[in-house]
C-alpha cells in the first residue's frame, strides 16, 4: 500500500479553512487507498474536541502531533512567533518522518519549507502550490527543481512555472481546487446577497432566474454566462416558442 505522509503547519483542529483543507485531503487520499498520516504541530489554543468529529470526515487516516516552539500568546512577537513555529514544526516534521517514512513514501504539503527539507532525505516530495511566490525568485527556482511534482490550481499559475521558473511540463499536475457540496451549501449567502447593492444583488436575482429555469418543466436552458457578476441576459427556450412565440429573455 502506497504511503503518504501529509505535513500541514496550522491549529489543528481549529476553526480556519485551512484546517479542514488539510483534513478533507487527508480523507479524500485515504479514501483512494493510501496509507495516510497527517502531521501537525501540537499548538497552544487548537480545538479539544476529536478532529475526526470535529470536521465530520472518516476516521481513516492517522494524525501525529509533533512539538513546536509556540510563543504566540506574546502579542509583541507575533511576527517572530510565526517564524519560529514554521522553523520548529519543519525540523521536528522531518525528524518524525526520518524515523517513520520509508524511502519509497510520498511527502505531501503546501507549506514550503518541511517539503525543502524533505527533498534531501525522500525522493517522492509533492508541493501543492497555493501562494504564488512574490520574491525570492533564486530561491523557488531551487525548490522546484528539487520536488519531484508540483500541483497547481490553475492554468496560469502552471504556465508561470514553467515560463518564469523553468519548471518542466511533467512534473506539474493542474487540477483546480475542489468544493465539498455535501459540507457548503452557498443559498443563503446568495439569497442575502438580494438586499445588498450593485452586483450583488444582481448576483442573486441571476440565480433565482436560473433556478426559476430548472425546475420549469417547459423550459430547455440553451446558454448560461458565468464569470463576471456585471449585467448580462439569460435565454430560456420554451415550448411555446417552438409554437412561433419569441424566447423568454431575462435581463439583469
Amino acid at each position: 500500500m502506497t504511503r503518504l505522509f501529509l505535513l500541514f503547519h496550522g491549529r489543528f483542529p481549529s476553526e480556519k479553512a485551512a484546517s479542514l483543507f488539510a483534513a478533507k485531503s487527508a480523507e479524500s487520499f485515504a479514501d483512494e487507498g493510501v496509507d495516510v498520516t497527517l502531521i501537525v504541530p501540537r499548538r497552544i489554543g487548537r480545538k479539544k474536541e476529536n478532529a475526526y468529529e470535529f470536521y465530520g470526515v472518516k476516521s481513516n487516516f492517522k494524525i501525529t502531533y509533533v512539538p513546536i516552539i509556540d510563543i504566540f500568546f506574546i502579542p509583541l512577537l507575533s511576527k517572530l512567533a510565526f517564524f519560529v513555529s514554521f522553523l520548529s514544526f519543519s525540523f521536528f516534521s522531518l525528524v518524525f518522518i526520518i524515523f517513520k517514512a520509508k524511502k519509497d513514501d510520498i511527502i505531501y504539503s503546501n507549506e514550503w519549507m518541511p517539503i525543502f527539507f524533505a527533498t534531501f532525505l525522500f525522493p517522492r516530495t509533492f508541493y501543492e502550490l497555493h501562494d504564488f511566490p512574490e520574491s525570492a525568485y533564486w530561491f523557488y527556482i531551487k525548490f522546484f527543481s528539487r520536488v519531484k511534482y508540483i500541483l497547481a490550481h490553475n492554468k496560469w499559475k502552471k504556465d508561470k512555472l514553467e515560463t518564469d521558473f523553468s519548471v518542466s511540463s511533467k512534473k506539474i499536475i493542474s487540477i483546480p481546487n475542489a468544493v465539498d457540496i455535501k459540507k457548503f451549501d452557498a443559498t443563503p449567502i446568495i439569497e442575502s446577497m438580494a438586499k445588498m447593492s450593485f452586483t450583488s444583488r444582481d448576483l442573486a436575482n441571476a440565480a433565482e432566474i436560473f433556478d426559476q429555469m430548472i425546475r420549469d418543466k417547459d423550459c430547455t436552458v440553451i446558454l448560461t454566462l458565468a464569470g463576471s457578476t456585471s449585467a448580462g441576459t439569460i435565454y430560456c427556450w420554451s415550448r411555446s416558442w417552438r409554437r412561433g412565440a419569441d424566447p423568454r429573455g431575462i435581463r439583469f
